[in-house]
């Protein structure tokens, strides 16, 4: 059984990147009592790292990047973390959804992050492959507490887990969210996700070709976890 909310103890929402985290960003203070969301972004313009909160008790909702990999993650931070929330959604397509999002923003004048240009999505996505074998893992997990694993992934959500999210019925889970936090939520009040926009089709055969390579296994395992959850949360509204 999935982690109750305790509303005594802060809790951690887990921006993974491509999981409607900025969506959900704007609706927790809408949600929550007021004052009591606060961020864990980087601060850009100073080139600091998150701030770190020593004073976090009832009601507070930490939201923001929890990034193991440079060391800003949840234990990092706050080791002795209870309860947590995050998204998770289709690997393949977050991948998909990763590649537009920076690709439109260069085409239209932004700032480009990749060590150099894709035309395609399938460069992109050879470039994601060889990168995974090579060294950097998933961005998912790098996100997630530190500890999970495939051996113990489903232990590991229901005991620190108050709601993973399924990212594929965004709406549906979010008003689950909402009530689980015992947030007045209706289906009107979620706003619609923001979508990348795609100039290039994406090849059939690609999305085969990821299950049979099958390169992150916890994060589709995660993601199936997901699901089932969702499912389990509708059957019992």
């Amino acid at each position: 059984m999935v982690l109750q909310y305790d509303f005594n103890l802060p809790l951690f929402s887990l921006h993974v990147p491509k999981t409607g985290g900025s969506t959900l960003y704007s609706l927790l203070p809408l949600w929550m009592e007021p004052g009591h969301v606060l961020p864990h972004y980087r601060r850009r313009k100073l080139g600091l790292p998150p701030r770190k909160y020593l004073d976090l008790g009832p009601h507070d909702v930490l939201h923001g990047h929890f990034v193991n990999g440079n060391r800003t993650g949840l234990f990092d931070y706050y080791p002795d973390a209870k309860q947590c929330i995050a998204f998770v959604r289709n690997p393949f397509d977050q991948l998909v959804s990763h590649y537009f999002e920076d690709r439109m923003r260069v085409l239209h004048g932004g700032s480009n992050d990749w060590p150099t240009w894709f035309p395609t999505f399938e460069s992109f996505y050879q470039h994601q492959m060889d990168r995974l074998k090579s060294g950097p893992g998933s961005v998912v997990l790098n996100c997630l507490p530190q500890g999970i694993s495939l051996d113990n992934y489903r232990e590991f959500v229901d005991r620190l887990f108050v709601h993973l999210g399924f990212f594929e019925s965004f709406a549906e889970s979010l008003m689950i969210l909402g009530r689980k936090l015992g947030a007045p939520v209706t289906e009107h009040g979620i706003p619609r996700l923001r979508s990348p926009e795609r100039d290039q089709e994406i090849p059939a055969p690609l999305r085969e070709r990821y299950l049979n390579e099958h390169p992150l296994p916890l994060d589709h395992c995660l993601w199936e976890y997901a699901r089932e959850l969702h499912a389990r949360d509708l059957h019992c509204i």
